[in-house]
């Protein structure tokens, strides 16, 4: 499951995955919540909270990497929180992949990530 939080500025998007994250949590949330924000703003900050993800479906995962192909001029940083042994390498390689800013954090490290993701360049 993947819900947004409420947040205020036009150019930040807070992901929190809890539980399994399917190819309708994409189509019903993700999708639609970037494609509102990205006609509001140029560049997206997005903060994706992994600390309690479950199984990632792979239909999620290819519609995650279609997004990014889709709006790849449209993220000025990205971050992850969690745990999860695969989250660091995924995001350097999403960072080659995307020529965007990347990074990731540990779980108890979610207010340096908050930081880190609205830090203007």
């Amino acid at each position: 499951m993947i819900k947004v939080e409420p947040e205020t500025k036009k150019d930040f998007i807070h992901f929190i995955c809890k539980g399994p994250v399917t190819h309708k949590d994409y189509q019903k949330v993700v999708i639609p919540t970037v494609e509102k924000k990205v006609l509001k703003s140029s560049k997206l900050r997005v903060l994706c909270d992994m600390r309690e993800i479950g199984p990632i479906q792979l239909s999620a995962l290819w519609d995650d990497f279609k997004l990014g192909m889709h709006h790849i001029k449209s993220f000025e940083r990205f971050a992850t929180v969690g745990d999860q042994w695969w989250m660091g390498p995924l995001m350097k390689i999403s960072g080659l992949i995307y020529r965007i800013k990347v990074k990731h954090f540990k779980s108890h490290e979610l207010d340096a990530a908050v930081k880190w993701v609205h830090k203007r360049c």
